[in-house]
C-alpha cells in the first residue's frame, strides 16, 4: 500500500466501468451500479483492509464463499454489490484506504443518508466514528424538510444522542402543512411528539385564568392610563411614551380581578393566541412559544411596576413554555426499532 496519494487514487475510464483504484496492491474489485445501471464504478480495494474495518467483509473474505477462496488464492474477484450508492460507497471505501480524507468532511445530504445505509449494511459504523459528527452537526441550519434526512442518517449510524437532538428539533418546528418527504416510521414518531408539545403548551394557557387570579388581590395600575390600549401615562413628559395608540386621554383605573382575568384574554388575542383552537392546530411549537414571549413583552412595555398581576402571569407563562421547548424529548433509536 505504497506509494503518495496521487499515485493510489487513479481513475481509469472504459465505455461502461469507471475504474477507482483505492490500494495499488489490492486483491478484490467491488463494483457498484450507477442508479441508471449503464455505468459502473468498480473499486480495487484490500481485503486486509476491509477486514480490519468491518466483520461483515471479514467474514466475506476468511470464509468459504466463492470471494474468499478466490482472493486467498491470488485471483482477483469482481464482486458486485447489488443496491447501493456509488457515492455513498466512494466516501466509505475512500475512507477505510485514508484516502481523500479532507475532502470527506462535508457531504451533500442525500449522500450522507445513502452512507448511514451502507455503513449499516456493512457494519463499518465504528471504523467511520470520526466522521459522524461532522456529518450529522450541521443539523442546526437544515430546512424542516431536510431534518427527515438527518435523522435517517442518525438512525442508520445507530447515534442515539444526535437521533435526540436532531429529532427534538424537528419536533418544535413540525407543521402539518408542509409536504415531507420523510420515511413513514420518523414522520409518525416526530408527529406524535409534536402533537404532545402542543397539548402541554395549551395547558399551559389554560393555567393562565387560575394563576391571574391568583396574583390579583385587586390592583391599582402605576398611574392613570389609556383607556383603549390600557398603556400608562408617561412620567415625564419626554419619556417615551409606555402606550400603543396615539391617544392622550389618560384616567384613573383600578383593576378588579374580573377586569384582569378579561385582560388576559385580551392579550392572547392580541398575541394571536386566542380563541386556542386554530393556533394550536396549525402552528408549531416553536411559534407558539414566539407568541407566549410577544405576550409578556407587550405587557411589559405597557406596564412599568413589577407588581401588575396580569405582567406576572404572562412572563411566568412565557418561561413555562420556553422551559418546555427546550425539554423537547426527542425520538430514540428504540422507539423507531
Amino acid at each position: 500500500m505504497g506509494g503518495t496519494e496521487e499515485d493510489t487514487l487513479q481513475l481509469r475510464h472504459s465505455a461502461q466501468t469507471e475504474r477507482i483504484i483505492l490500494c495499488p496492491d489490492g486483491d478484490a474489485f467491488l463494483v457498484v451500479a450507477g442508479s441508471d445501471k449503464s455505468v459502473e464504478r468498480e473499486f480495487l480495494v484490500s481485503s486486509t483492509v476491509l477486514g480490519l474495518a468491518s466483520d461483515y467483509f471479514k467474514a466475506l473474505f476468511t470464509s468459504g464463499f466463492k470471494e474468499g477462496r478466490e482472493t486467498r488464492s491470488g485471483i482477483c474477484p469482481r464482486i458486485p454489490l447489488k443496491g447501493d450508492d456509488p457515492e455513498a460507497m466512494l466516501v466509505l471505501l475512500s475512507i477505510l484506504h485514508f484516502q481523500n480524507l479532507a475532502d470527506n468532511d462535508t457531504v451533500e445530504l442525500r449522500t450522507l443518508e445513502a452512507i448511514s445505509i451502507v455503513c449499516d449494511k456493512y457494519d463499518c459504523i465504528k471504523a467511520l466514528r470520526p466522521w459522524i459528527p461532522l456529518w450529522l452537526g450541521n443539523y442546526k441550519d437544515a430546512k424542516l424538510e431536510d431534518l427527515g434526512s438527518f435523522m435517517s442518517a442518525a438512525y442508520h449510524f445507530r447515534d442515539s444522542d444526535a437521533l435526540r437532538r436532531i429529532s427534538s428539533m424537528a419536533i418544535c418546528h413540525f407543521n402539518t402543512d408542509i409536504e415531507l418527504p420523510w420515511p413513514k416510521e420518523l414522520f409518525g414518531a416526530v408527529e406524535k411528539q409534536s402533537k404532545k408539545l402542543l397539548s402541554d403548551l395549551h395547558t399551559v394557557l389554560q393555567t393562565g385564568e387560575s394563576l391571574t387570579r391568583c396574583y390579583a388581590q385587586g390592583h391599582k395600575p402605576d398611574g392613570p392610563v389609556c383607556l383603549l390600549c390600557r398603556g400608562l401615562l408617561p412620567r415625564r413628559m419626554s419619556s417615551k411614551p409606555q402606550h400603543l395608540c396615539a391617544r392622550t386621554e389618560f384616567h384613573d383605573s383600578y383593576y378588579t380581578i374580573q377586569s384582569l382575568v378579561g385582560e388576559y384574554f385580551a392579550a392572547l388575542r392580541e398575541a394571536q393566541l386566542w380563541p386556542s383552537t386554530q393556533p394550536f392546530q396549525s402552528s408549531t411549537a416553536a411559534c407558539i412559544v414566539q407568541r407566549f414571549g410577544s405576550a409578556a413583552r407587550t405587557c411589559r412595555d405597557r406596564c412599568s411596576t413589577r407588581t401588575c398581576p396580569l405582567r406576572a402571569t404572562l412572563e411566568h407563562l412565557s418561561k413555562m413554555a420556553e422551559q418546555m421547548l427546550r425539554d423537547a424529548r426527542g425520538i430514540t433509536l428504540e422507539e423507531l426499532s
